[in-house]
């Protein structure tokens, strides 16, 4: 678990974030989209819907894809959401993208490069990568692009898209609560001219051993056996998950400890999938009455390794952080991947 302390300081030059809100089911429609739980008298169906919202932060989310209904055609695909999200954060008076990465756990191509397509959507042809890491894409594509900098390049423009509602699993009725759709974007450059952050530190890791443990199970090409078997929605030991999770939001944490006062974080930008591991860690590790966790789940759902951008997007453009505001930035997702990254405001 290597932490890579940076103090570099970066422009951002634009940030966009976006939710296809024509697809949007509330708890009560998930509901009775269920062919078990639509069978509930009402009076449970709704002790139902505030217990999802309560539990997981959920209240309503952006489904391309509604579980219970049959004979579905997609009707945006994960490449769609991120061209649409990229036309939102390119400026050509910024001038020309020098690095582009697409993260996604739910590509919509098997091969070829789901990033040079979507860079080429606004006419720009820069070196493009596509990175996938589980829910801590967010954070692993920023640490890419933060790389890249540091490298030398002159700016880098990161996307991240899901379409998890394609892998809902009708067995298993958390993922029809949780799973979600959307995407965001920033596009940063490193300089020390009227910068908006400076980047302390950051990490990054996995865990092979545990790659198995919550994911799609069906293999590439396709084959009708793991069709039939449900191989290609997601599934796994969620009690596990969330035992792992809060094992290395620890120790992370204890790693940043060593090196950083965590006592002057002011905000934490966490990966939601669940508010109570979140609520638990924040209670265990800092003081809950000093930071703000900044959380957009109740209005777009669990949109996997995009959800922390889009709250860092959103919190940008709210202009949320004011000079000396530390902002911690953590995920966990299967795979097993973790990062965090520590940034303060200019």
């Amino acid at each position: 678990m290597n932490l890579l302390k940076l103090n570099i300081n970066i422009k951002v030059k634009s940030t966009a974030h976006y939710v296809p809100k024509d697809f949007e089911v509330s708890n009560e429609e998930i509901i009775e989209l269920n062919p078990e739980l639509k069978l509930l008298p009402k009076s449970a169906k709704d002790k139902l819907a505030k217990s999802i919202s309560k539990r997981f932060g959920f209240s309503t989310r952006c489904m391309i894809r509604v579980p219970g209904l049959e004979n579905q055609v997609d009707r945006l695909s994960c490449e769609a959401l991120a061209t649409e999200c990229l036309s939102r954060v390119y400026d050509p008076r910024f001038g020309k993208v020098d690095y582009f990465i697409m993260g996604t756990t739910t590509s919509s191509r098997y091969t070829g490069s789901q990033a040079t397509s979507v860079l080429s959507s606004i006419n720009q042809f820069a070196p493009a990568i596509e990175m996938k890491a589980g829910c801590s894409t967010s954070l692993a594509s920023l640490y890419t692009g933060i790389m890249a900098l540091k490298a030398g390049h002159r700016n880098a423009l990161i996307i991240c898209a899901e379409t998890m509602s394609k892998i809902v699993n009708d067995d298993i009725r958390e993922t029809w609560f949780g799973l979600a759709d959307g995407c965001a974007g920033i596009w940063i450059e490193q300089t020390n001219e009227n910068a908006d952050f400076k980047l302390k530190g950051m990490l990054f890791g996995t865990n092979g051993h545990h790659v198995n443990m919550f994911t799609t199970q069906g293999k590439f090409p396709p084959n009708q056996a793991d069709l039939d078997n449900g191989g290609y929605v997601l599934s796994g030991d969620g009690d596990e998950l969330r035992e792992l999770s809060l094992k290395y939001y620890g120790k992370m944490i204890m790693k940043y400890k060593d090196e950083f006062v965590l006592d002057n974080v002011t905000h934490i930008i966490p990966h939601q999938v669940n508010n109570s591991i979140i609520t638990e860690v924040v209670n265990t590790h800092f003081d809950p009455t000093r930071v703000q966790v900044l959380m957009n789940n109740n209005e777009i759902g669990n949109i996997g390794g995009a959800s922390v951008l889009y709250t860092l997007s959103d919190a940008i453009q709210k202009n949320t952080f004011q000079a000396g505001d530390q902002i911690l930035m953590m995920s966990v997702g299967g795979g097993l991947s973790y990062s965090m990254h520590l940034w303060e405001k200019l």
